[in-house]
């Protein structure tokens, strides 16, 4: 199966396609649409703190992203802007923007792109389209499709950035961040992930399972053999590792072969990603855990909670 180039116009949607599962809840699937002004504007209004998931509020959590410049700092896309977490350090909240980050990614060059909504007293059209940060989250700008676009699922790769539109029910695909083409998704897109380099994607699926794009996101093809998986992760010696719909870990080296892991995430689960030293990061019920063994075994990270 292949899905072709398209542009598409669908009924507006507010939240992540329905199947990251019936077994598993998580953050990332729940909608709230916050409405803002039309100027086009980046919102940059709130105050910055410090503390722990206590402190902060992490219930609705859409997306992590480990800093590549240090593997012990973990970007935590929230309903409520962007905090950061370190290990044995805690969570701190990050610049001033206060948006419903929808859909969050770190490039390989370490700029920050998000998407979503501003906050109700932030100005700011509707859908953020992509914006972009390259001071680490402190400030924000426009990068594309300002008004135009609501990102959910999301990543970058070198060359590739990828995300499925909720408002359009299309998939944006761009090679540089800017100018982007309109793919005819054919199916809600769950979860995407790109390569570090090559232009490769996987995306999850509920109606194609696991999909495979060495393109950029352009056209797509089943990963045959694969699990169901929610969520999918390409760590940086191109391993893919993913978590199931009933909560497992996943791992393939790239042959074909899929191993499942003897680590899970439980039934409150948000997020998932990997880090640039291979960690494996995912939220859920339990609070931020840690795994240095590809998902063989997971430890609460320290300074989450209080």
């Amino acid at each position: 199966m292949s899905m072709s180039r398209a542009t598409s116009s669908r009924g507006r949607a507010c939240g992540r396609a329905a199947g990251l599962a019936v077994l598993i809840v998580a953050g990332s699937s729940l909608t709230a649409c916050a409405v803002g002004g039309d100027d086009g504007s980046v919102p940059n209004a709130g105050g910055a703190g410090a503390g722990t998931a206590a402190d902060l509020d992490v219930s609705h959590v859409h997306a992590l992203d480990v800093d590549p410049a240090d593997p012990s700092r973990v970007f935590v896309a929230t309903h409520d802007g962007l905090l950061r977490f370190e290990e044995g350090q805690g969570l701190e909240r990050i610049g001033d923007i206060r948006s419903d980050f929808m859909g969050f990614a770190v490039g390989p060059d370490g700029v920050l792109l998000a998407s979503g909504h501003p906050a109700p007293e932030e100005d700011g059209p509707f859908a953020l389209g992509l914006i972009r940060s390259t001071d680490g989250g402190s400030t924000w700008d426009p990068a594309a499709l300002s008004g135009e676009a609501d990102l959910h699922a999301m990543d970058a790769g070198e060359g590739a950035v990828v995300g499925y539109d909720a408002a359009t029910g299309v998939l944006r695909v761009s090679d540089d961040g800017e100018t982007f083409e309109d793919i005819d998704a054919g199916t809600g897109y769950i979860d995407v992930a790109a390569a570090s380099e090559g232009g490769r994607v996987l995306a999850t699926t509920a109606e194609a399972g696991l999909v495979q794009s060495d393109d950029g996101g352009r056209t797509f093809a089943p990963v045959a053999g694969a699990p169901q998986l929610v969520l999918v992760d390409i760590a940086p010696d191109g391993a893919v590792i993913g978590v199931g719909i009933d909560g497992a870990i996943h791992t393939s080296s790239g042959t074909g072969e899929w191993q499942q892991r003897e680590g899970s995430a439980d039934e409150g689960l948000q997020a998932f990603t990997t880090g640039p030293d291979g960690a494996v990061w995912l939220l859920d019920s339990r609070g931020l855990l840690r795994s240095s063994d590809s998902g063989d075994s997971f430890l609460p990270a320290g300074g989450w909670q209080s």
